[in-house]
């Protein structure tokens, strides 16, 4: 059987869109809808709670995990780097009329997120439905400043 591309965001010159959510692609979106620059970079997850299947990701230049791997060839690596994830610095609840909205488990509509490469904001926005029957509009904007570079920093390991 063929592989086929399977078409789930909206064409846009400068964006990438995802309209509706579908909690099976979440964790590639996630992925897609990552924001990053010379110093940090954090996944496009829910930072206001999600008990789905997440992956939770916020990542700091320099910090890393190092193993040693015997190496017994020339040219072959003697070690290992892996990035480590840091603190959720993005956690965030959100409650209205008792209820605290998790995407799992509260009703919602009108989904949308996308990522502005002319901008370079993460935006989300839904339509949560409460059990009393009001709805409250959601809008989540993300963005990681970039507006120099600090004198004596280095993006360089040691």
């Amino acid at each position: 059987m063929p592989k086929i591309a399977d078409k789930y965001l909206a064409v846009d010159p400068w964006k990438v869109v995802e309209e509706g959510f579908d909690p099976g692609r979440n964790r590639v979106s996630e992925s897609i809808f990552s924001l990053g620059n010379e110093y940090m970079g954090v996944r496009g997850y829910p930072e206001e709670g999600y008990r789905g299947d997440t992956l939770l990701g916020s990542y700091f230049n320099g910090l890393f995990e190092e193993s040693k791997v015997g190496a017994h060839y020339k040219g072959i690596i003697q070690s290992l780097r892996f990035m480590v994830n840091a603190v959720d610095w993005l956690y965030t609840r959100i409650m209205a009329d008792g209820e605290i909205f998790d995407m799992a488990a509260s009703a919602f509509s009108n989904f949308r997120r996308e990522l502005d490469f002319r901008s370079g904001i993460y935006k989300r926005e839904l339509v949560w439905h409460l059990a009393n029957g009001k709805r409250l509009k959601l809008t989540f904007e993300l963005f990681c400043q970039h507006a120099h570079i600090e004198p004596g920093l280095s993006a360089h390991y040691l």
